[in-house]
């Protein structure tokens, strides 16, 4: 999971770039980066739900996905990051796939809460 943190740490530097207007294939580069991420952290929750059925005291259930929940919701907060600096930067600059990446975090993050509120 580290990687994702630093490959959003590239992706940020060519964020900057892009708001800019130093080209299209940034942008080209930055949906890319945004649909395999947001593959990336659907690949990651079903893990995180396969690692779930293995954990069979309540208690520690619940811990897990709470922590599952943190994590994602620092995932949430550099994507948000990213499309405000965006916003800041060039209201025009859209990358949808950033947009659909936030949204599938907000939906697992939601999914994550709701599991630890049924263990806790």
């Amino acid at each position: 999971m580290a990687t994702l943190e630093l490959d959003f740490n590239e992706a940020n530097e060519v964020v900057n770039e892009a708001i800019h207007g130093h080209g299209i294939l940034q942008a080209e580069w930055l949906e890319a980066f945004y649909q395999n991420t947001e593959g990336r952290l659907l690949n990651i929750y079903e893990a995180a739900r396969i690692g779930a059925w293995r954990i069979y005291d309540r208690e520690r259930l619940a811990t897990y996905w709470e922590e599952q929940s943190k994590w994602f919701e620092g995932i949430l907060r550099n994507l948000e990051i990213t499309q405000g600096s965006i916003w800041a930067a060039n209201a025009q600059f859209k990358i949808p796939a950033l947009e659909s990446a936030i949204q599938t975090v907000t939906d697992i993050i939601g999914a994550c809460r709701a599991a630890y509120e049924l263990h806790a």
